[in-house]
């Protein structure tokens, strides 16, 4: 399961996440490690990473698995929380992937979210999993994947598609300190744009640690 959003920030097509993000703030395992490198290729800004999962030793083992993949010439720092509240202020990037298919609390508290930062949901097909709760919409400026509206959770007024973004057809972020939120499920064709722009970003980035 890929998400796009921050590819096409990249390719300067639209702006999602903050210009300037320094602290990347990620939900989940391991399994997704590829959104982390998309988020780091699109925002070479990044110099702090937090990882969260309710179980601690796998948010610790991930950390320092992608620690032990840098460069040493990197200066980025590699963290993991136990207290999701405490650190989610903290972060200009929230990327949230889904660590269990059966929760209906909500993980992501939007009250919390920082001025400026901008959400990435990732996954989450059923009702019954709740990445965030209605604050973090209320708050965000909405934009989702084409399949999301019709197959995301919990179905809420969005401001576009990620193909209009990406056309010009809607505006990205408006303001530094708006909060924007992307909703993905993931799709085929959007896993291969992400390995194509990868392979490609590795070609002009040979020094950068790809997980």
């Amino acid at each position: 399961m890929a998400d796009l959003s921050p590819i096409f920030t990249s390719q300067r097509l639209v702006v999602l996440p903050p210009s300037s993000s320094q602290t990347l703030l990620f939900i989940g395992s391991g399994e997704y490690a590829h959104l982390l490198t998309a988020h780091r290729i699109s925002r070479p800004s990044i110099n702090r990473i937090i990882i969260y999962n309710p179980n601690f030793s796998k948010a610790l083992d991930f950390a320092l698995e992608l620690y032990s993949r840098e460069p040493a010439s990197s200066s980025v720092i590699f963290d993991y929380a136990k207290d999701l509240d405490q650190v989610i202020g903290m972060a200009d990037i929230v990327c949230c992937a889904p660590y269990s298919r059966t929760t209906n609390v909500p993980i992501v508290k939007g009250k919390l979210l920082k001025p400026g930062a901008h959400l990435d949901l990732v996954g989450s097909l059923t009702c019954e999993m709740k990445q965030c709760d209605d604050d973090a919409f209320s708050r965000g400026r909405v934009f989702v994947e084409e399949v999301a509206t019709d197959e995301a959770g919990a179905f809420v007024d969005f401001a576009g598609t990620l193909t209009e973004l990406a056309g010009g057809k809607q505006e990205g972020r408006k303001r530094y300190d708006e909060v924007t939120v992307f909703k993905a499920v993931g799709s085929g064709k959007v896993d291969l744009l992400v390995a194509q722009f990868a392979y490609e970003s590795k070609i002009h980035l040979s020094n950068f640690a790809f997980v």
